[in-house]
Parts: C-alpha cells; structure tokens; sequence
C-alpha cells in the first residue's frame, strides 16, 4: 500500500511524500518474485506522481535494490518517535525530483498509535 505523509522541513515547510507500508507476502508463497512485482508497481506509480520521495521501514538489504537508501544519509530523517532505526528507514527520491527536500518524516497520529 502506499499512503501520503508528510515531511517537515527546517524551516518548517511541510511537503507531501509518500511511503510504502505495508507490503508482505504471505511466507508459503515468498521467492516467487511477489514482493519484487509489488514494489515495482508501487515506484511506477509513484514516479508519476509529484511527491519528490517515497519511504519505506523495512529490510535494509531488500529494498536497496529498488533505488531506496539509508534516509539519514540524503536527509530523510525517520518520525522522532521511532528513534534510531537507521539500518530499517529508507528513502528513495523520484527521478528527477529535487535533492533540496530534507527533513523529518511526520506519522499522521493513526500511524504513530500502531507502533
């Protein structure tokens, strides 16, 4: 599924972004390429979309593959309320969309009471 969310930048500015959450595959029917056609349909679509970035909290070997990468590391910083999960919180831009979007990811309160 992909939802929007918001990140909030330094000087305050909120831009809408979207994040791929939940996405699994049920264990009996895993390694069939599931999981990879489903992400894969999930960036096409977002890559038609104006949200510059797209997160996602998962495996942090799996979704490199799709473009994703460490969100600290382009400074796409993770909701404060879930701490340091530096390995597991990813972030991948949109092509072309611009490196200047930085900031901290927002929960919507629905999401922060899940975790």
């Amino acid at each position: 599924m992909v939802s929007r969310l918001t990140l909030v930048t330094e000087r305050g500015d909120q831009v809408p972004i979207l994040v791929l959450s939940p996405l699994g595959v049920a264990p009996p029917v895993q390694n069939r390429g599931i999981g990879e056609a489903l992400t894969r349909a999930s960036l096409a679509i977002a890559d038609r979309r104006a949200e510059p970035v797209m997160v996602v909290q998962g495996h942090p070997t799996y979704y490199p593959r799709f473009g994703f990468e460490r969100g600290r590391t382009i400074g796409i910083l993770p909701p404060e309320h879930l701490g340091a999960i530096d390995k597991a919180w990813m972030a991948r831009r949109r092509p072309g969309a611009s490196t200047e979007v930085v900031g901290r990811v927002e929960y919507p309160a629905y999401f922060r009471d899940l975790d």
